[in-house]
């Protein structure tokens, strides 16, 4: 499985406090690891046309990705309220 981070995903990234970074990190890592896993708590975002998923870093904190073939396209990343407003 190949990983890349969309420039919205990088921009939005680069706007999050230090702790949340470090937090972002030890997700994808654990992602990486097991998408499975219950802390991730992965689901499909609903109303959209194409399947793209909501993972969790915390209570506030959350990422999206899709799956293209064999790579996974991290899109955005974000406070739970408004990252689902995003493109």
């Amino acid at each position: 499985m190949q990983y890349r981070k969309l420039t919205q995903f990088q921009k939005s990234y680069a706007k999050l406090p230090e702790a949340i970074k470090k937090k972002t990190q030890k997700a994808f890592e654990l992602f990486k690891r097991d998408r499975r896993h219950p802390s991730l708590n992965i689901k499909l975002i609903q109303g959209q046309t194409r399947k793209i998923y909501e993972g969790r870093i915390n209570k506030y904190y959350r990422f999206t990705f899709e799956q293209v073939n064999d790579t996974i396209y991290f899109r955005n990343v974000g406070r739970h309220d408004i990252i689902n407003d995003a493109p």
